[in-house]
Parts: C-alpha cells; structure tokens; sequence
C-alpha cells in the first residue's frame, strides 16, 4: 500500500493497519494556521449625522405612493400592450406604449433607491 505522508513524502507499508499505526506513532508538528485570519470589516458609518430636511421627509413619505402609482402603471401599460385589439384598434399608440413600459421600471427602480437612502437617513 502507498501512502502520501506530509512534505510529499510516499511511503510503502504492507496494509492498512501497518499504515495507520505508522501515521499515530510518528510525532505530528504543531499545526500552524495556513492563513492568518483577516482583518475584520470596518464598522459601517452611518452617514455623519445628518438628520432629514422637511421636504426630504415629505419626499421620504410620499415615495411610496408614487412607487405603487408607477407599478400599477406598468401593470396597466403592459395589460394593454398583451390585449392584441390594441394592434388593430390602437396602432399608432404601440411605440408610444413600448417605450413607456421600457422606461417605467428605470423610474420605479430611481424611486425605490432614493426610498432606500432616505429610509438609511432618518
């Protein structure tokens, strides 16, 4: 039987038993971590303590209704857009329609970030 000891070393025994007692009589060196742990992360700073403005807290306080009034306006925009009347009945308005429900989620995702910084702020 081979065995693959430390530093690349083979060894031959004749079994197993021969080579599991060779690996418990031979002394074993101090492990040594292989990496030092790193350092830990910085603490997070929370922003030098600047409090909300009042129109930053209207603004805090009013994002949500215009998120939910431009999700339910992509919603309406994209139902149309899957209604095939609207190509017959409605076909000047399709790129109008197209470019609109490509815009809107940009304009919800801006809303739901400014949401987010202000919500960190207050």
């Amino acid at each position: 039987m081979l065995a693959f000891e430390g530093d690349g070393v083979v060894q031959t025994y004749a079994d197993r038993l021969q080579a599991e007692r060779a690996v418990l009589s031979s002394p074993r060196p101090a492990e040594t971590p292989s990496r030092t742990a790193p350092p830990p992360a910085p603490p997070v700073k929370a922003p030098s303590g600047k409090r909300l403005s009042y129109k930053e807290k209207q603004e805090l306080e009013s994002l949500p209704d215009a998120i939910d009034a431009l999700e339910t306006e992509l919603a309406e925009v994209e139902a149309v857009l899957a209604d095939p009347r609207t190509y017959k009945e409605r076909a000047d308005e399709v790129a109008a329609l197209t470019a609109r429900a490509a815009a809107l989620p940009a304009e919800i995702d801006a809303l739901m970030n400014r949401w987010e910084a202000l919500a960190e702020r207050s």
